[in-house]
């Protein structure tokens, strides 16, 4: 039964310079760690190992004409890159990298110092610090810009580019089994979406996950915002809930815990680069929107996870470079100030049709009211010129809103329920 209607009264002191604590809807908060002590580069690797992560090779360019060879190892604990051997294969860059155990895996690839690709696939002991090669990945042709990852002993690649008739666009969805036992490759069924490259991949438990990547339709290129998971048990492919964010391709996945993360990324026909983020949630199948990548937006990253935390950086969009190095704690907060709990009144919550702000506008700023539903989405805004203003939002579904008080140069967010 709808009851009458009641007032939120929600009173602003604008005087002096706020010093307030954070809030958020557990958006995630995004710390920036240090930079990447290698050169600049393009289609890098990455995996990790304990709570240490790995990354090298690369290139200056799209087309690999040169190629890294530089292998840097970073530590969580103490927030330091060291220079480990460098990979000896030979892909100079849009590698597949994961890890099993204490040993970590690059295989396929654009061939370093020439044109073409390779499916050589090398494996690093991280106790050694010495890198051993691995049966090459069968299959007719070489590929780059494939995806993979790791369940249990055995690693996984899939898709890509294949190299054929001196390279184009040839993409596949063949799918492949490497046992670390018996250094043995076995194919399993095909993707279950269409042939691509540049996907992502990660794993969650016995499931392994592949979507979005880049397609060639009718001459165009086609961004794929598909997303598909796969059984080890049973050797098939299902498709989940399709990917809202902006990318389709050249983006970065990994997987804490029972939530799979996927962002940045950029439009393969226009190379427009994205900073967006989103969590896909393995028990609803459904994503949610986060905080955006707190670093440039150069769209082509690398990311992974160690332990509760996601790490993304050494973005570039070809011709510009970037070292900055982020970690993301989905726990956190999305670094978005709260008003001081004695500067706010919030009676009663929730709400049903009327939303009335009580405020002391005393420099006459102008202020803009922002509603934001809990995936971040702006759905109503309202410019604020008076002291005491009312908003109608009989429109508004129940649920869970952020109102925000903005102005030049600070905001402030609240929440906000609404229920009848």
């Amino acid at each position: 039964m709808k009851t009458k209607n009641l007032l939120l009264v929600v009173l602003f002191l604008l005087i002096g310079t706020f010093s307030l604590p954070a809030f958020s809807f557990a958006q995630g908060n995004w710390t920036q760690k240090a930079d990447f002590p290698g050169m600049g580069r393009w289609g890098a690797v990455c995996f990790s190992i304990g709570t240490k992560a790995y990354i090298g090779i690369g290139d200056t360019t799209y087309e690999m004409h040169s190629g890294f060879k530089d292998f840097w190892e970073w530590d969580q604990s103490t927030n330091v890159w060291t220079k480990k051997a460098d990979y000896p294969g030979n892909s100079g860059g849009m590698a597949v990298g994961f890890s099993i155990g204490t040993k970590g895996y690059v295989g396929t690839g654009s061939k370093y110092g020439s044109g073409g690709f390779t499916n050589d696939f090398w494996e690093y002991n991280s106790e050694t610090n010495i890198w051993t090669q691995k049966a090459t990945l069968p299959g007719a042709v070489a590929r780059d810009g494939a995806a993979g990852f790791s369940i249990g002993t055995k690693g996984y690649i899939g898709t890509g580019n294949l190299d054929l008739n001196g390279g184009g666009e040839n993409y596949c969805k063949d799918f492949w089994e490497w046992d670390q036992a018996t250094n043995v490759w076995t194919q399993k069924a095909d993707f279950g979406g269409g042939p691509r490259m540049v996907a992502v991949g990660f794993s969650i438990g016995t499931k392994g996950y592949i979507g979005i990547g880049e397609d060639v339709i009718g001459g165009n290129d086609v961004a794929e915002k598909d997303f598909w998971e796969w059984d080890q048990s049973t050797n098939v492919w299902t498709k989940k809930a399709d990917y809202p964010g902006n990318s389709g391709g050249f983006a970065v996945g990994f997987s804490i815990g029972t939530k799979g993360y996927i962002g940045m990324g950029v439009d393969y026909s226009t190379m427009k680069a994205f900073n967006d983020f989103w969590e896909w949630d393995q028990s609803t199948n459904a994503w949610t929107k986060k905080a955006d990548y707190a670093g440039n937006s150069g769209g082509v990253a690398l990311g992974f996870s160690i332990g509760n935390k996601g790490y993304i950086g050494i973005e570039s969009d070809g011709t510009t470079f970037h070292h900055d190095f982020w970690e993301y704690d989905p726990s956190g907060t999305s670094g978005v100030a709260e008003m001081a709990k004695e500067n706010i009144f919030v009676y009663p919550n929730p709400a049903t049709d009327i939303l009335t702000l009580n405020f002391d506008n005393r420099n006459n700023a102008d202020l803009t009211l922002n509603i934001y539903n809990v995936t971040g989405e702006l759905i109503s805004s309202e410019t604020l010129r008076q002291n005491q203003q009312q908003i109608n939002i009989g429109e508004l579904s129940n649920g869970i809103y952020m109102v925000e008080i903005k102005s030049n140069g600070w905001s402030e967010k609240q929440k906000l329920i609404i229920q009848r």
